[in-house]
């Protein structure tokens, strides 16, 4: 399944979640390292709600990149699921809630997927692009 990814400008994205620290700061030295991007994160094409890659959007941030490669897909489709990793019930309209209104939810508290068939689930971060994108080109 080929999915569309466009470069959209970081600071029309909305995240839903808070970030790790550590995590964040080992992202950022591997993208300044290898001044390249290649996993691009997964947004909700209407609402720009980041589904997927939040530490990566915020590392190309600090970084001082404007700009983001964005997989895009319908949050509202059948196709995209949701399951919670912590002990709350969350679902997309949690997700949606939270992010409009900037009340984020604790760090890696959501996992989405791509649903192919009726029962194969995909995780989003295992989605792969071939994308390499040098960091010279989201300035």
């Amino acid at each position: 399944m080929l999915l569309p990814i466009k470069t959209i400008p970081i600071s029309q994205l909305k995240p839903h979640e808070q970030i790790c620290p550590d995590h964040l700061l080992c992202l950022q030295q591997k993208i300044s390292r290898d001044r390249i991007f290649t996993h691009p994160i997964v947004i909700d094409r209407t609402t720009k709600i980041i589904l997927d890659g939040h530490h990566r959007c915020q590392a190309l941030k600090r970084l001082g990149h404007a700009k983001i490669p964005c997989i895009l897909v319908n949050y509202r489709s059948c196709q995209v699921a949701i399951k919670s990793r912590c002990h709350q019930d969350i679902d997309k309209e949690t997700v949606i809630k939270h992010a409009l209104r900037g009340k984020l939810l604790r760090p890696k508290a959501t996992k989405h997927y791509l649903r192919l068939g009726s029962d194969q689930l995909i995780p989003f971060e295992k989605i792969k692009t071939n994308t390499k994108i040098p960091l010279s080109q989201l300035i």
